[in-house]
């Protein structure tokens, strides 16, 4: 199986957060399932670390080295088709990088992770 995670996901993964379920957990740390994280995602982290609005246990280049050896982690970057599919969502959502997430995951076909209730107003996989 594949997920797509939202960027709150990948940050309590990363922190350890109990707030993340333990059963989504077991999916992260499972070598079977592939986990896809949108260069969207890393885009907003970056903002938010440099901004101050956001401090990780690790830098930004330990979490590259991390989805880079990881077998099991994949970097989606933003493609045409994505942004087609974002030009024609409705505004259920607000935030620019949510409705890029759901758009990649609409695209792409996949099931997105986020506990965003925003998320299932859209045609797409939601996994909570």
């Amino acid at each position: 199986m594949e997920y797509l995670i939202d960027t709150h996901v990948l940050i309590w993964y990363i922190e350890g957060d109990s707030a993340l379920p333990h059963h989504l957990i077991k999916i992260l740390d499972d070598d079977e399932t592939l986990i896809i994280i949108s260069i969207v995602s890393l885009w907003e982290l970056t903002i938010k670390v440099g901004l101050g609005k956001l401090k990780l246990s690790i830098s930004l280049q330990q979490l590259q080295q991390k989805i880079s050896v990881s077998r099991n982690f994949k970097v989606l970057n933003i493609e045409f088709e994505h942004l087609n599919t974002l030009q024609t969502l409705p505004r259920h959502h607000s935030d620019p990088f949510d409705r890029m997430l759901i758009s990649q995951a609409i695209t792409e076909g996949l099931t997105i992770v986020s506990a965003d209730q925003h998320f299932s107003s859209y045609p797409v996989n939601v996994s909570w």
